[in-house]
């Protein structure tokens, strides 16, 4: 009989966090209808699609 009960506890305490941190992600998705930058604004001029700059790196240490 315990160990019913230990189980039930269990997927109990399983679901209930997986809905928390399930809610907190559908929370945390972004609005699919943004434009991105102000359109006219200043710092949305500062930015021009034909100036970039390439880097390329190494990884060395992740911690």
């Amino acid at each position: 009989m315990r160990i019913k009960i230990k189980r039930f506890l269990l997927l109990t305490m399983f679901v209930l966090v997986s809905v928390t941190f399930g809610f907190g992600y559908t929370q945390a998705e972004e609005k699919r209808d943004m434009q991105g930058w102000e359109i006219g604004s200043p710092y949305n001029k500062l930015y021009d699609v034909r100036e970039f700059e390439k880097i390329r790196a190494w990884v060395i240490r992740v911690k």
